[in-house]
């Protein structure tokens, strides 16, 4: 999967649904990651989302992709309410619910969908997060 072509998609699709919200894409070019573009797409689409849900209006969203020797790790980042540290090792399990954001709609099963979608394609997943700063959902993949 070219991550530059379906970075540059989900930025588009995202500028569409959320005018008023910067989108900030940081993907060299020529990147390209071992994985089904559909999952993958399901994936970012899902952490996108909650970047978007958790964050106020009119903040940016950024996509950043880091190749490295392997891998390529591709970052989600908000400057939403964040998370916990306390919180963190339990988000992305399943129906779980940060407490303070427990009344925002949702079941608590985007970040397992992500998790698994990740799983399947030999990858890993993680936050970092500060209450008050926000947050940065990241995967990392085989490089293609």
């Amino acid at each position: 999967v070219d991550l530059s072509a379906l970075l540059g998609g989900l930025a588009a699709d995202l500028r569409v649904r959320e005018p008023g919200r910067e989108v900030v894409v940081d993907c060299p070019s020529a990147v390209s990651v071992r994985a089904d573009a559909d999952r993958l797409s399901q994936a970012l689409t899902a952490l996108i989302t909650n970047a978007v849900k958790y964050s106020a209006d009119g903040t940016p969203i950024g996509l950043v992709v880091a190749p490295g020797d392997h891998e390529v790790r591709i970052t989600v980042v908000d400057r939403g309410l964040g998370i916990a540290a306390d919180e963190l090792p339990r988000v992305f399990d399943r129906f779980y619910r940060v407490r303070r954001t427990s009344s925002a709609r949702g079941s608590g099963l985007g970040l397992a969908i992500v998790a698994a979608i990740v799983t399947a394609h030999q990858g890993r997943y993680g936050v970092e997060s500060q209450p008050g700063v926000g947050s940065r959902f990241w995967i990392a993949l085989p490089k293609a």
